[in-house]
């Protein structure tokens, strides 16, 4: 097991003490939901430098606002985000969590693992996006959806000792459908229920709204 974390997870598998292999094992070695990507990202989300492991003090939650999800290849071309979740719930692992990439700008992005989930969500208003491309797709997340989120979750909280989680919408005002209220209550919101800390809004972010935090909009006791 340890090798396959030498050959997947390269610079996390460096230099580990016995309890971080230990925990590492223990979350992946059952883990056959997990698919390791090669890193193909565009080259403007590449930073270049490898984050320390007490650099990394949470998580973002995005999501890509369509569907379609046909190529894990060619998501990795579009996204700087080191973990993506499709509606299978399969967790697609395409970049390596230490090296600093792009997904808020230089805004959370230091500090913080990205995970996006794939999908059309609802917005805060209960309606679906009405243009682009992909607009026709009214999603909800999957239960195996929301089950991968969270116990990669536990795993960064394990592994990492993250402490926050956070949404898109956090970092920026533009996104206020970002993660959307459907993830963010059924990742989210459970991510705080089990000691993380909701993130604070920085500068150029904005706050949860109140509606996000409704217990109606629970998917599935999982």
């Amino acid at each position: 097991m340890v090798e396959f974390i030498k050959k997947t997870m390269s610079h996390i598998s460096q230099g580990l003490s016995d309890l971080e292999k230990y925990v590492l094992d223990r979350h992946l070695a059952p883990w056959n939901d997990l698919r390791v990507l090669a890193d193909s990202s565009p080259k403007g989300k590449k930073q270049g430098r490898i984050r320390g492991r007490h650099e990394i003090t949470g998580v973002v939650l995005h999501c890509t606002g369509r569907q379609g999800f046909h190529s894990p290849e060619n998501w990795l071309r579009h996204i700087g985000t080191n973990f993506f979740i499709p509606q299978s719930g399969i967790i697609q692992y395409c970049h390596d969590v230490l090296e600093l990439r792009w997904s808020t700008q230089n805004i959370l992005s230091p500090k913080t693992v990205a995970v996006e989930f794939i999908g059309n969500f609802r917005m805060t208003n209960g309606n679906w996006r009405r243009n682009g491309p992909h607009a026709g797709h009214h999603d909800m997340p999957s239960v195996a959806q929301i089950a991968a989120g969270r116990r990669l979750i536990r795993f960064l909280k394990d592994a990492y000792g993250i402490t926050h989680v956070y949404g898109h919408l956090h970092a920026k005002s533009s996104k206020p459908d970002d993660p959307g209220k459907d993830i963010w209550y059924n990742v989210g919101e459970w991510a705080i229920s089990q000691g993380l800390t909701e993130g604070q809004p920085t500068s150029k972010g904005m706050a949860v709204p109140d509606s996000w935090r409704d217990p109606a909009l629970k998917i599935s006791d999982i």
